[in-house]
């Protein structure tokens, strides 16, 4: 019965609006992006395209392309985004979606330049 309990858990999707939870500032690349920059304006337009599917995960994921900040972390894989946050209460949370990221997904050199 636990098992089944952990297992929905985990697999039970949600929304999730994280474009409000958008810093003014993210780093991406050791650079800083803010509101007015393309990058930050294409990956706030797909958080709210994509507000639904999100799966709580305990897993760890290598970083790959992220976006920091002191409260939210965005993390692009091939395949699948996972965001950081900290939640109402003051803990941390971590989800994941499984999607196709190929418009999102940037190597560091090409920064701002596909946006």
């Amino acid at each position: 019965m636990l098992v089944m309990a952990v297992f929905l858990y985990f697999n039970w999707e949600q929304e999730v609006d994280f474009a409000t939870l958008l810093p003014d500032e993210l780093e991406r690349c050791g650079t800083q992006i803010d509101q007015n920059s393309k990058e930050y304006i294409h990956l706030e337009t797909w958080l709210k395209s994509n507000q639904s599917g999100w799966k709580d995960t305990p897993v760890t994921y290598v970083p790959s392309q992220t976006y920091i900040s002191p409260n939210l972390s965005i993390n692009i894989l091939v395949g699948g985004v996972v965001i950081n946050y900290k939640s109402e209460s003051g803990g941390w949370k971590q989800v994941i979606q499984s999607t196709d990221t190929s418009g999102l997904f940037n190597e560091c050199s090409n920064v701002d330049k596909s946006f």
